[in-house]
């Protein structure tokens, strides 16, 4: 026993010079596992202070990005999908992924400050003047590259998400009747609040779109990040567009399908935010809206979601009049290559969050679409109608935005004798 113990002792010596950095490791692994227990919590914005609620989910974006390397070691294992793995082990899991990140962080920092000394006690002895500057070099490059990533990875995760913009469009509409010329909606999705998501930073969208000061405002799902219990807080920081008087109609994601859609639906309709899942609603002359056909002069018809929950085209077109313009909501723009089933003058959707990542020359690695980059973003056309796909105002997944930043679209109806499309 007493040569176990000594042993013990000299190991323990012997490591002695790596204590800090073993302490650091489990430190930062609990701090940053707390930070996400405190983020997790579920009820929109984790602290009243903006200041301080945007820093604590910062930091927990950060942490989700240095656990990448472990997550995808799990999913390997595991064969599973992110979300699979997440809800299979739950917060316990989250700790493990968090543990393991720190640690290659740790490893990483420990390894580079032994190379570093290395390379810097070779400079200085090294006898020839041509290899010693080699070396500096070569050591000034690899900090140079380590510090550039840094600096993308911290862009990315820190800056870019909170980067909202106004993208402004024009459609011409066939039929559209004189005094509807000019009309503007303002186009709002993917707000994604949560865990991600301050309730500050969509407050920002809702209110940058009350100062475009449209005619109606459209809405296409996601507001939560598969969270059930987010439901009124989401649709409260959505209320005061309906506060403005201008209509408000709205249809649901797939994330707001994940537990209770219908639980989202009512919230929406409670707080005047109209929701029109496989039906549609007009704009009358006073441009107020009403489900009276004969009233109405301009269509806005929306579908359910694609994969979540049924998307009946039919049904959302049925009773509206040949003549009457229409305006779609979809939340996946990929519903404009089912069958055509009437008429449909424009279709807005969201889904894609342009891909959350668009590099140079190369567009988006990853689009949550069947069409790959076809509908990542923007104006497209589509086989029966124009779509715009909004880049969205929250994030998803990963907690990160690269050359897409989150926006809000006005959109503004002309009149148009055919169908053209033209981006203002």
């Amino acid at each position: 026993m007493r040569e176990k113990r000594g042993r013990l002792v000299r190991v323990w010596s012997a490591c002695a010079s790596h204590r800090r950095w073993f302490a650091a490791w489990i430190g930062l692994s609990l701090v940053s596992w707390l930070v996400v227990l405190v983020v997790w919590r579920g009820d929109g914005a984790v602290i009243d202070s903006p200041s301080a609620d945007w820093a604590l989910k910062a930091f927990a974006n950060v942490t989700e990005i240095a656990s990448i390397p472990a997550r995808v070691v799990a999913i390997v294992v595991l064969l599973g999908s992110p979300d699979v793995v997440a809800s299979s082990g739950g917060l316990r899991m989250v700790f493990a992924y968090h543990v393991i990140a720190w640690g290659i962080v740790v490893i990483g920092l420990w390894f580079g400050r032994i190379v570093f000394r290395a390379v810097r006690a070779q400079t200085a002895t090294e006898p020839d003047p041509a290899r010693r500057r080699f070396l500096k070099a070569s050591l000034g490059a690899t900090g140079a590259v380590s510090s550039s990533g840094g600096i993308v990875g911290a862009y990315a995760t820190l800056v870019e998400p909170g980067m909202l913009r106004t993208t402004r469009y024009s459609v011409p509409i066939e039929d559209l009747p004189a005094d509807f010329d000019g009309l503007k909606i303002a186009h709002l999705s993917d707000t994604h609040l949560g865990r991600r998501v301050t309730s500050a930073h969509v407050s920002k969208a809702v209110q940058a779109a009350i100062d475009l000061a449209p005619d109606v405002f459209v809405l296409t799902g996601d507001y939560v990040s598969g969270e059930p219990a987010l439901h009124p807080a989401a649709t409260d920081l959505l209320k005061p567009l309906a506060e403005t008087g201008r209509p408000v109609v709205s249809v649901l994601g797939n994330h707001d399908w994940f537990h209770d859609g219908p639980d989202m639906s009512r919230c929406l309709s409670e707080r005047g935010l109209t929701p029109i899942d496989n039906s549609h609603v007009f704009l009358d002359r006073d441009r107020r809206l009403t489900r009276d056909a004969s009233r109405g002069v301009l269509a806005l018809a929306g579908v359910g979601d694609l994969t979540e929950h049924v998307s009946d085209l039919a049904a959302a077109l049925r009773g509206i009049r040949g003549n009457v313009p229409r305006v779609l909501l979809s939340h996946q723009p990929d519903v404009a290559e089912l069958e055509q089933a009437g008429r449909v003058d424009l279709m807005l959707s969201g889904h894609t969050h342009g891909g959350q990542v668009r590099l140079p020359f190369i567009g988006s690695p990853i689009v949550p679409s069947l069409y790959g980059d076809r509908y990542a973003y923007g104006l497209k056309q589509g086989p029966w109608c124009p779509v715009i796909v909004t880049s969205g105002v929250g994030v998803s997944i990963l907690p990160v935005r690269f050359g897409i930043p989150p926006e809000v679209v006005e959109v503004t109806l002309s009149r148009a004798g055919v169908h053209g499309l033209f981006h203002r």
